[in-house]
């Protein structure tokens, strides 16, 4: 009051003060802080690459921290590459480079192990680098080129130089350890089994279908924690950002819904006061965001709708979290519907597709088989949902126009069609709007 302070004043600067008494120490403390910080800081700017390798050299068997790191790492500010994990080119530990390059760790790959990686490499440095599958548990030994390993391996990416086709390398394990241990027992014949082993060096894998995109990196995320390579979400970005523009990343609260997309990496339930909740974390290729479903709009939604993996598209009101400490955003499914007939404003891409698309141009070339194309189309006028105007350009040597079909071509949008017009006209042939 001397001050000139006035009591509602002087108790919210006390209570300051005492939150800060917690946690507060002297100047020689802070000092000692404040220097450590310094240095920290001056590595990390200066040699971003070492700083981050051994950052995350630190944090091998902590997935989530890894993560963290990894997109720091990866971020405009810091701007470093990462180099896939290889039995030929890794350590167990991260490794930079003078190009602001980092080789990702075999010790990061969950189910390895410093042994097995230190094997690895002692039998790379002596015979120098693997050749394949069979080559590598040859020379590593069977002890810790065991199915363990090589599963974390193969689904982590770090055959990828030798073999690109993961689920082939998977499903030759059996094979490629049983020939090892063969040509193992014959070293210690000698003589008589020479042939024997020369005959084995020729035995190929068995072919076995790549894996698609989505299930490559599914795998993946088993083995390393997290999306390393690409993310399921990306192929699907340009088309989606279409009718949900906005990316998780740049997502801020405001009145009214937004519209989201993301790629479901986990749906779990809550149990509340008020009944059963959903949690969804969508995450898309610049950030991930908890998304509830409220216990009164769970009915009306398909159970194949309440799956990880796969792309989901919300609609959302999104607001400032006001009960968390750290801030951030509490994001809720909206209420699309009436308040007499509830209905849950999220969809699968397939349904946001039929939904939201209000037109689909097929653009065509001469050498395009147009009987086929109608073959195909036609079913898809027959189906029931939300029907919109197909819209054909031509164009060849001579000239170009616009074709527009009468209504009995108004057509359902699906993935299905989209997937057979692509396949047979080629994706820059077709382009859907949406509103």
């Amino acid at each position: 009051a001397k001050q000139g302070i006035s009591r509602e004043k002087a108790d919210e600067i006390f209570d300051y003060m005492e939150k800060f008494a917690g946690y507060g120490f002297n100047k020689s403390h802070a000092a000692a802080y404040a220097y450590v910080s310094y240095q920290t800081a001056w590595l990390k700017a200066h040699y971003p690459a070492e700083f981050m390798a051994a950052t995350m050299s630190s944090e091998l068997d902590n997935t989530d921290q890894l993560k963290v790191f990894f997109d720091d790492a990866q971020s405009k500010l810091n701007g470093i590459r990462f180099l896939p994990p290889d039995v030929n080119e890794s350590f167990y530990r991260f490794i930079p480079n003078a190009q602001k390059q980092i080789r990702y760790a075999l010790g990061a790959i969950k189910g390895t192990g410093e042994a097995a990686v230190n094997a690895i490499v002692a039998a790379r440095e002596s015979g120098g680098k693997f050749t394949d599958l069979f080559d590598f548990c040859e020379r590593v030994g069977k002890q810790h080129a065991n199915r363990r390993v090589l599963e974390a391996l193969i689904r982590g990416g770090a055959f990828d130089s030798i073999e690109p086709n993961r689920a082939m390398l998977l499903g030759n394990i059996d094979l490629a350890i049983a020939q090892a241990e063969q040509k193992a027992d014959n070293a210690n014949q000698g003589g008589l089994f020479d042939m024997v082993e020369d005959a084995l060096a020729d035995v190929p894998l068995q072919y076995i279908e790549p894996w698609n995109e989505a299930t490559k990196l599914a795998e993946e995320k088993q083995a390393i924690g997290f999306y390393l390579s690409g993310h399921p979400f990306a192929p699907y970005a340009s088309e989606v950002r279409a009718f949900a523009p906005t990316p998780l990343g740049s997502l801020k609260a405001k009145d009214g819904t937004q519209r989201l997309a993301g790629f479901a990496t986990s749906i779990r339930s809550i149990m509340t006061k008020n009944g059963k909740m959903i949690a969804l974390l969508l995450e898309d290729d610049t950030a991930k965001q908890e998304v509830i479903i409220r216990s009164d709009l769970l009915d009306g939604i398909p159970k194949e709708t309440l799956k990880a993996d796969q792309i989901l598209i919300c609609d959302c009101s999104v607001r400032e979290d006001r009960f968390n400490p750290d801030g951030g955003l509490r994001i809720n499914v909206a209420n699309i519907g009436s308040e007499e007939q509830k209905q849950a404003g999220i969809h699968r891409l397939n349904e946001a597709r039929s939904r939201f698309a209000i037109s689909l141009t097929l653009n065509l070339r001469p050498e395009h088989d147009i009987a086929a194309l109608a073959q195909l189309l036609r079913p898809h006028t027959q189906a029931t949902g939300n029907k919109i105007p197909l819209i054909f350009t031509y164009a060849n040597d001579r000239a170009h126009g616009t074709l527009l079909p009468n209504a009995q071509w108004r057509l359902v949008l699906s993935n299905e069609l989209l997937d057979g017009l692509v396949a047979m006209l080629g994706e820059r042939a077709v382009a859907t709007r949406f509103r």
